[in-house]
């Protein structure tokens, strides 16, 4: 799977890498970092990083890189620009 994020909280998959898909992405600012845990099936995790303000930043997850769901990250952090997905 091939996950590309991008202005606007625009969230596009690929299962090939030439043919590209827009998910229904469930943020709306612009995605500031996206990353993977490299599992598959059951284990895998994708997750997407919006820098939305100064006081909130939300991020997504998605087990298969389709399917996204939103978590507020307030007000403790804010401006988030990345983020790692550590899996044992």
């Amino acid at each position: 799977m091939w996950v590309a994020v991008g202005k606007g909280g625009k969230i596009i998959y690929s299962t090939n890498g030439t043919a590209w898909t827009q998910a229904t992405s469930p943020l709306t600012q612009d995605i500031s970092g996206l990353t993977h845990n490299g599992q598959s099936g059951a284990k895998s995790l994708w997750v997407a990083i919006e820098s939305m303000s100064s006081t909130s930043s939300k991020l997504a997850y998605s087990a298969d890189g389709i399917t996204w769901t939103s978590r507020v990250i307030y007000p403790q952090i804010n401006q988030v620009t990345g983020a790692i997905v550590h899996n044992k």
